[in-house]
């Protein structure tokens, strides 16, 4: 199975691990719309509070 490159990061690695673990198709709405969501909401989780982001910031 092909893999995208990653960004280094360990929480990166982590939410993927998980990702891959669970569901290979776990990045695609279209097939996982669950897994799909819940990868967005950790990269928002992670933006505002590890990170420090405001509530209003977006993107993914």
């Amino acid at each position: 199975m092909p893999t995208s490159p990653g960004s280094g990061l360990y929480s990166a690695a982590l939410v993927e691990f998980y990702n891959r673990a669970v569901n290979r198709y776990g990045g695609l709405a279209s097939v996982a719309p669950a897994l799909a969501t819940l990868e967005e909401c950790v990269v928002h989780w992670m933006a505002r509070d590890v990170c420090g982001c405001r509530r209003t910031a977006a993107g993914c």
